[in-house]
């Protein structure tokens, strides 16, 4: 079985137990995540040939007399790189599967940021300045261990004075979905970090070029993004996407500008835009490739 230099590993709970595939372990993990704007990541795991201990740890935890699902987290990427996808969460379910002699653990996570407590169950008031709903946004998340998150980004679409608010420890997202939809912007999650963009998604200065040098797998393919009418009767011109295919790139997903090549009419072109979708399959023996679609800037 082929060795592509990957890495990969599924940590348990508080690191009570880890599944790797790295230089001194060679188990099988692969998995599927998509990332969309205005939700959490979710992600499809299989880990094959588990031992039983990994299989208990799935198990939901007795916290305080309560049922809490257990904490999971998966980090991926390639050896020679210190660049990794971290995804931090939950196990929502969880099966064990024969194929031949080999048994399969499959899992789905979904995506969990760590909200500053200082933040929950509070009554906010007086974010009238942009200075203030800006530092409000970006302190709802907390780093965790994760050293190299990155920091929250945050701009919006357009200001908006937000008199009081509630994040309660039921729902948080309720109160970012509220901001989100005040500002006219989108928010989206990243290594545990809560960002917002303004809804028009306007390319970064900061991008990531995308060629057949460093992965690109094919040529893009348009596509067309309609946009959603203000008002009855609005005819609107649909915006311009594609769709790039490259192998496996740990830190682009969604919220990232890139620069990639195209073909516009007879020649090819070179264009920049923002991910808005972002499709990952990864294994550490098979296929590792990345799907964005891009609007086009």
């Amino acid at each position: 079985m082929a060795d592509f230099g990957r890495y990969a590993s599924v940590v348990f709970g508080d690191n009570e137990k880890t599944f790797e595939h790295g230089p001194a372990s060679l188990l099988t993990i692969e998995f599927e995540v998509r990332h969309q704007f205005q939700t959490f990541r979710s992600v499809s795991l299989r880990l094959v040939n588990p031992n039983d201990d990994t299989i208990a740890k799935c198990e939901p935890k007795q916290v305080d007399g309560k049922t809490e699902p257990q904490k999971i987290a998966l980090t991926a990427g390639y050896l020679e790189s210190q660049d990794r996808e971290k995804i931090s969460g939950v196990i929502k379910s969880f099966e064990v599967e024969k194929s031949g002699t080999e048994r399969i653990l499959k899992i789905v996570m979904t995506e969990l940021p760590k909200w500053n407590p200082d933040s929950i169950n509070k009554v906010t008031q007086n974010l009238d300045t942009e200075f203030k709903l800006t530092a409000f946004v970006k302190g709802l998340t907390i780093r965790e261990d994760l050293d190299d998150a990155p920091i929250a980004e945050v701009v919006f679409g357009e200001f908006k004075a937000i008199k009081k608010i509630l994040v309660s420890a039921d729902k948080p997202l309720k109160a970012v979905e509220n901001i989100a939809k005040q500002t006219k912007s989108l928010f989206y999650f990243r290594n545990g970090r809560l960002h917002l963009v303004p809804e028009d998604l306007p390319a970064s200065d900061d991008e990531a070029i995308i060629n057949k040098q460093n992965g690109m797998l094919e040529t893009p393919k348009r596509f067309l993004i309609p946009k959603k009418r203000k008002k009855k009767g609005d005819e609107l011109a649909p915006d311009v996407g594609y769709v790039v295919r490259t192998i496996y790139k740990p830190l682009l997903t969604v919220g990232h500008t890139v620069a990639f090549e195209a073909t516009i009419g007879a020649g090819k072109q070179t264009l920049r835009g923002v991910i808005i979708e972002s499709d990952k399959t990864f294994s550490t023996y098979g296929e590792a490739m990345s799907t964005f679609k891009v609007k086009a800037a």
